[in-house]
């Protein structure tokens, strides 16, 4: 009997177990873990993301604190506090961008969305859940992505290349069917021009040919050069004809004007012998005097001039061009 009153030492074993599981359990009833995605969240510039979050085990989180904040200065990014959202609390860049979905917040269970997606959003974000004084947290990390950065620089260069590869095939093929087209044309024109070619034509000699095709281009050739020489002559002869006829006019005119001046000089000659100062004053007025000095001189070269230039008026070269005879 005195055996069975004390107690065995597995059973105050068990007993002393019991009791700190009860303490633990009954000391952490009111923890939960905060649970986030664990593989990061891509997200397209301009576009929306939402970064979702929940606690475990669920339970109702509408009276608890729950935020997001980016490290390492903690930079605000959307926090939820006494029922309502906080926006005076959220940093500059995140204002009017962000909305709290709180549709599942009785489960524990809350996303943040976040519009208009830049680059500057890259990187980690970290949501908590705040009890009291319990508060849990979890990470979550953000890859912002350029629309177009998935395509590489060699399919860039390749999308670049193909229009004009193609746009080259293409005129090829056009060019090839063409030239086939017109090379089958040419072929049947060659041929039909082959049966009715005359023979005759090609027992004549070459030289026969050549000058067949020389003369008509020489012809009016020579014709124009004739005629331009014999136009020459005879408008240079029609100049020194003019030319000499108004030279022996003038020439004339002089001896006529000298004649008439002897005689004026004759018939004053009673005034030669008057020596008197009157006498000699009239002879001097009415130029009865010497014959000024050159008059002579001069008429004989300007005859030879005109002579010269009659007898040498075939050679037309020392002539002035025909066109320019006629102007004053």
């Amino acid at each position: 009997m005195a055996s069975l009153s004390r107690p065995s030492l597995p059973s105050c074993l068990c007993s002393f177990l019991l009791l700190l599981l009860l303490q633990v359990s009954s000391s952490y009833a009111g923890q939960f873990r905060v649970i986030g995605p664990r593989q990061p969240i891509r997200a397209l510039v301009g576009d929306e993301v939402e970064l979702p979050c929940r606690i475990s085990p669920g339970k109702n989180a509408t009276g608890m604190e729950v935020g997001w904040y980016r490290p390492p200065f903690s930079r605000v990014v959307h926090l939820y506090r006494n029922g309502r959202d906080q926006d005076g609390e959220q940093a500059p860049e995140y204002r009017g961008r962000t909305e709290l979905l709180k549709d599942a917040i009785g489960e524990g269970k809350v996303t943040l969305r976040i519009r208009n997606v830049r680059f500057s959003d890259e990187g980690g974000f970290t949501c908590f859940f705040r009890d009291h004084s319990y508060q849990e947290e979890a990470a979550i990390e953000l890859k912002v992505e350029d629309p177009f950065y998935w395509v590489s620089p060699a399919v860039l260069v390749l999308l670049a290349v193909l229009p004009v590869l193609l746009l080259q095939i293409t005129v090829g093929l056009v060019f090839l069917c063409l030239q086939y087209r017109l090379r089958g044309k040419l072929r049947a024109e060659i041929e039909n021009l082959h049966r009715t070619f005359d023979p005759h034509f090609l027992r004549v000699p070459c030289w026969k040919i050549t000058l067949f095709v020389i003369v008509p281009v020489l012809g009016p050739l020579v014709a124009l050069i004739i005629c331009y020489n014999w136009l020459h002559r005879r408008l240079a002869g029609q100049f020194l004809e003019e030319l000499s006829k108004l030279s022996s006019l003038s020439y004339k005119q002089r001896i006529k004007r000298e004649e008439r001046e002897t005689e004026a000089t004759r018939g004053r000659g009673g005034l030669l012998r008057d020596h008197s100062p009157r006498g000699k004053e009239e002879l001097e007025s009415l130029g009865g005097g010497k014959t000024p000095p050159g008059r002579d001189r001069g008429k004989r070269p300007a005859v030879r001039h005109i002579y010269r230039w009659q007898r040498n008026w075939k050679h037309s070269h020392l002539l002035p061009h025909p066109f320019l005879l006629h102007c004053p």
